[in-house]
C-alpha cells in the first residue's frame, strides 16, 4: 500500500536524512505505530517479545517430532515384522516431503506466522495420532497398505512441521535486529536440536512399564497443541498486524540469558539422564532388570523438564524490555527501518546518477539506492533485495549452498534414522539407543547456539580480514568449519567398535549436524533477502533433508547394511546385520563427501562476497545502520 516511487534529487547527506525522515508520513498506511502486537489500538510502541515467546515455545516441538524416529524405529520394526529396507523406507519417506516444504513454508509469508503455527500444530497432532493408531494396529490394515499408509502419515507430519518452522523463523528473521539475529536464531535452533533428546527424556519420565516406544507419538501430538497451537493463538498477531521490520525489537541481554538458562538446564538433564541409564544398565544383573529400572514414571523429573522448557521462555513476557526509543529517540531510525523493509519489495532499476560538487551523489532513481560519500552510487546488496524462490535458484551461491546442506544434513539424519540399528550392530545395550540419541540431540543443540552467537560476534573481529573491504569473518566462512567437523565425526564413527568410541562419534556428529542449521537461516536471509525468507528457507530445510536423507540415510546405509548381513550366522534372522562393517562404508562415504563441501564452502564465500554488507561487517553492534537507504 506504499505510494508509487517518485524521482528524487539529493545533494547532501542532510537532505538525504530529511528525505528518509519524511517517509514517516507514509508509515500509517503500512500499519506501523498504531497498534500493539496483538492488534489492539493503543498509540503505544509495539514489542516483538510476545512473538519471540510463541516462536521459542514452538521451536522445540519441531525437533522432537522430526528427529525422534530412531527412538521408536526398532519397536516399529519388531511390532509390524518389517525388514530393514521397509523400515528405511518409512523413516526416509517423511523427509522426501522436504522437496515440497517450501509450500507450507510459504504459508508464513502469505498468511502470517499465527496461521502457520496454529494449523501446523493441529495438522501435526492429527497426523501423529493417525500414525500411532496404525502402528499399534488399533486400525488393522492389509499388509500391502501398511507401508504406504505409514509413509503418508510421515509425510503429513513433516509438512506440518515445515509449516511451524516457517512461521517460527519468520518471526525471528523479520523482527530481530541484525546484531541480535544470529544469537536468537542460534538459540531457537538449539531448541530444535534439543527437541528429540528432550522429548525422549520427558517420555521416559512419564511412561509406565507396560507402555510401548510407539506411545511416544500421542505424547508428541499433545506437545504440539500445548506449545505451538495454543501460544500462537494467544500471543501472535494476525497477518495485518504482524511487524514488517525490526523497529519494535525490544530484546535485551536478560531475555537471551533466560533462553540460555533453559537450554543449558534441559541439556544438562538430557545428558545426565542418558548417562544414568547407561550406568544403571551396566550395574544391572540382566537385561530385564535394566529395562525395569529404565522404564517407569518419574513425575518429579517430568515436572522439572517441562518447567525448564516453558519457564524460561514464558519469563520473556515479564522481564524488563528495552524501553528507550531506538537510536536515542532519533525519529529517523523508524523511517530508515521502514525504508529498508520497502527495499525488500522494490524493483532494482536506476534512471540516472549524477554527482554534486561536495562529493555526495545526486540520484534520480526508481529503485533502491545506497548513498556513498565518495560519490559512488551502487545497487543495494542482495540481502536488501527480495529474491523469490525462482530468482534465488538462478544464482551460483544457491546451488553451492544446496550441496553443502545436502551432505551436512544427510550426515546427521543417517544417525537419527538408524541409531537403533547402529547400536544393535555393535552389540550395545538397548538403553544405548535412547542415550545416544539424547547425546546427539544435546550436542547439536549446543552447536546451534554457539554457531549462531559466534557468527554474530565474528563479524566484528577487526583483526581478521577475509576480504580487502574490511575486517571480520562473514557467516559463509563457518560453512568450512561445519564441513570439516562432519568429516572428522564420520571418520571417528567409521572406526568405532566399542561403546565409548561410538558415543564420542555420536557427539561429534551431533555437533557437526547442528552447525548447519542456524547458518542456513541467517545466510539465506542475508544473501537472498527477507521478503520471501519463509519459502526460501524451507526449500533448503526441507529439500536438503529430503535429498540428503534419501541418498545417504536410506540408499547408502541400506546398501552397506544389507550387503553385510551374514545369513550363515546361527544368530542371524536374515534381516539384521551385526558387526562394525554394517555402517562403516556409509561413514567413510559421508566423510569423503564432507571434504567436497569444504571446497564448496570456499566457493560460497567468494560468490557471496559482494552480498556481504561490507560497511557493516567491521562496525560495532551499537551502530547497525551506518548507511542511510532511501526508497523514493
Amino acid at each position: 500500500n506504499s505510494p508509487a516511487p517518485r524521482p528524487c534529487s539529493l545533494a547532501t547527506v542532510h537532505e538525504l536524512r530529511c528525505a528518509v525522515k519524511n517517509t514517516c508520513e507514509g508509515t500509517r498506511a503500512m500499519g506501523f505505530g498504531q497498534n500493539n502486537v496483538d492488534g489492539s489500538a493503543s498509540g503505544g510502541v509495539r514489542s516483538n517479545i510476545p512473538l519471540l515467546t510463541a516462536a521459542f515455545l514452538a521451536a522445540l516441538t519441531t525437533g522432537g517430532n522430526t528427529y525422534a524416529f530412531g527412538l521408536y524405529g526398532r519397536t516399529l520394526k519388531t511390532t509390524l515384522g518389517l525388514s530393514q529396507s521397509q523400515l528405511d523406507t518409512i523413516g526416509s519417506a517423511n523427509f522426501c516431503a522436504g522437496l515440497l516444504s517450501w509450500l507450507p513454508g510459504g504459508v508464513a509469508d502469505k498468511r502470517g506466522p499465527r496461521a502457520a503455527l496454529t494449523f501446523g500444530g493441529i495438522a501435526g497432532a492429527v497426523s501423529m495420532m493417525s500414525y500411532w493408531l496404525v502402528a499399534r494396529e488399533f486400525i488393522p490394515l492389509p499388509r500391502v497398505m501398511l507401508i504406504p499408509t505409514l509413509c503418508t502419515f510421515g509425510v503429513l507430519i513433516f509438512l506440518s512441521n515445515s509449516m511451524v518452522i516457517g512461521g517460527v523463523f519468520k518471526c525471528f528473521v523479520v523482527t530481530c535486529r541484525p546484531d541480535t539475529k544470529g544469537s536468537v536464531v542460534g538459540a531457537a535452533k538449539g531448541y530444535v536440536g534439543l527437541g528429540s533428546g528432550a522429548y525422549a527424556c520427558m517420555f521416559q519420565s512419564l511412561r509406565s512399564h507396560s507402555s510401548s516406544d510407539l506411545d511416544f507419538l500421542p505424547f508428541a501430538a499433545l506437545c504440539a497443541i500445548l506449545a505451538a497451537t495454543i501460544p500462537a493463538r494467544l500471543l501472535l498477531p494476525n497477518k495485518e498486524n504482524f511487524p514488517a521490520t525490526y523497529e519494535y525489537d525490544r530484546l535485551t541481554p536478560w531475555h537471551l540469558r533466560s533462553i540460555y538458562f533453559g537450554l543449558v538446564g534441559l541439556g544438562v538433564l538430557v545428558i545426565g539422564t542418558s548417562v544414568a541409564r547407561i550406568v544403571s544398565y551396566e550395574e544391572a544383573e540382566n537385561d530385564d532388570q535394566a529395562n525395569e529400572q529404565s522404564h517407569g514414571p518419574n513425575y518429579w523429573m517430568s515436572l522439572l523438564l517441562f518447567s525448564l522448557w516453558f519457564g524460561p521462555i514464558l519469563a520473556l513476557l515479564v522481564l524488563p524490555t528495552h524501553d528507550v526509543e531506538p537510536e536515542n529517540n532519533d525519529p529517523q531510525y523508524g523511517a530508515t527501518v521502514i525504508a529498508l523493509h520497502a527495499a525488500d519489495h522494490a524493483p532494482n532499476s536506476f534512471s540516472s546518477s549524477n554527482h554534486s560538487d561536495d562529493g555526495v551523489d545526486q540520484i534520480k532513481c526508481d529503485g533502491l539506492i545506497r548513498q556513498r560519500g565518495n560519490g559512488e552510487a551502487t545497487q543495494g546488496h542482495a540481502h536488501e533485495q527480495g529474491y523469490n524462490l525462482w530468482q534465488m535458484l538462478q544464482t551460483v551461491p544457491s546451488w553451492l549452498f544446496a550441496w553443502i546442506c545436502i551432505v551436512c544434513v544427510g550426515g546427521g539424519t543417517i544417525m537419527t534414522n538408524n541409531m537403533g540399528q547402529m547400536t544393535e550392530a555393535l552389540y550395545l545395550p538397548y538403553v544405548a539407543t535412547t542415550a545416544s540419541l539424547a547425546l546427539f540431540s544435546a550436542a547439536q543443540a549446543a552447536s546451534r547456539v554457539v554457531t549462531g552467537a559466534l557468527s554474530d560476534s565474528s563479524q566484528h573481529w577487526t583483526s581478521i580480514r577475509i576480504f580487502d573491504k574490511g575486517g571480520g569473518v562473514p557467516r559463509p566462512a563457518f560453512l568450512v568449519a561445519a564441513s570439516l567437523a562432519e568429516f572428522i565425526a564420520h571418520l571417528v564413527l567409521s572406526l568405532a567398535s566399542s561403546q565409548v568410541m561410538f558415543v564420542i562419534g555420536v557427539a561429534l556428529s551431533g555437533a557437526a549436524f547442528g552447525m548447519i542449521w542456524p547458518l542456513m537461516v541467517l545466510i539465506i536471509g542475508e544473501v537472498f533477502g527477507n521478503a520471501n525468507v519463509g519459502a526460501n528457507y524451507m526449500f533448503y530445510d526441507g529439500g536438503a533433508s529430503a535429498v540428503g536423507t534419501v541418498l545417504l540415510a536410506k540408499f547408502l546405509s541400506q546398501y552397506f547394511y544389507e550387503s553385510n548381513i551374514d545369513e550363515d550366522d546361527e544368530n542371524s534372522d536374515g534381516v539384521t546385520c551385526y558387526g562394525q562393517a554394517c555402517f562403516q562404508g556409509s561413514h567413510i562415504t559421508i566423510a569423503a563427501l564432507s571434504l567436497t563441501c569444504v571446497f564448496a564452502s570456499i566457493g560460497m564465500i567468494q560468490t557471496t562476497r559482494h552480498d556481504t554488507p561490507d560497511n557493516t561487517l567491521h562496525l560495532p553492534i551499537t551502530d547497525p545502520y551506518p548507511d542511510l537507504v532511501t526508497f523514493a
